[in-house]
């Protein structure tokens, strides 16, 4: 995301006018469907698609935003309000100059979009709930399972025609291949050494980070 500026001098000002005070992280041991939680939910879309380098992690901060913590992003959130939430106007943006992420990056997924807003009109609250249940890694479907994970979480630069990465994943053979050169379980698993670690921003959650490898292991199968 790096064209906000449309946006910068209102951004600046809810910047300033807002309290500095770290929100207090409201934890639920048990998570309700009914609620999206900052942390679980919506902190990893951010992660996966603006937090990068050029864009707005902490040391490009294009433009003045940052989207790595909830301190950061909750400066361009009006609680309870998407009309006024200016993070939320350049997610949904239909103009190709102002829309966030900018092209040829693919936009943020409806259902990631969906997530946003519900979390805004929710209060935009600092939450965070606890494991859901036992990590199932049981048959897994390359469809089902492991294209949510990588449209998610890799997509934003992994994608088909990206002059950035050059390394496109959304399609079972760009994964394949990545699967059959030994790279994408040492990266997913941030080991280092001679392998980038993926995503960049932020480690995967361990389960789905043993689902990729329990898929890889029945020999990542397009099913």
């Amino acid at each position: 995301m790096n064209k906000l500026i449309p946006y910068l001098f209102v951004i600046i000002t809810i910047a300033c006018n807002k309290d500095k005070t770290p929100a207090r992280l409201i934890y639920d041991a048990t998570c309700d469907s009914t609620k999206v939680y900052f942390v679980n939910d919506v902190l990893p879309i951010f992660q996966s698609n603006c937090s990068k380098s050029g864009c707005h992690d902490v040391a490009s901060h294009n433009v003045g935003v940052i989207t790595t913590t909830y301190e950061n992003i909750i400066e361009h959130i009006e609680p309870g309000s998407t009309t006024n939430s200016h993070i939320y106007e350049a997610i949904t943006e239909t103009d190709p100059d102002k829309i966030m992420p900018p092209p040829p990056a693919p936009a943020l997924l409806a259902s990631d979009i969906t997530l946003i807003e519900t979390w805004i009109n929710q209060g935009a609250i600092n939450n965070v709930c606890g494991a859901a249940g036992p990590c199932n890694t049981t048959g897994m479907s390359y469809s089902a399972d492991i294209v949510p994970i990588i449209e998610s979480k890799c997509n934003s630069c992994h994608y088909t025609g990206s002059t950035v990465i050059g390394i496109p994943l959304d399609t079972h053979a760009g994964i394949l291949a990545k699967v059959t050169d030994g790279t994408l379980i040492p990266a997913i698993e941030y080991i280092g050494g001679a392998y980038a670690v993926m995503p960049p921003s932020a480690k995967l959650p361990a389960c789905d980070i043993e689902k990729i490898k329990s898929w890889v292991a029945a020999g990542a199968p397009n099913n």
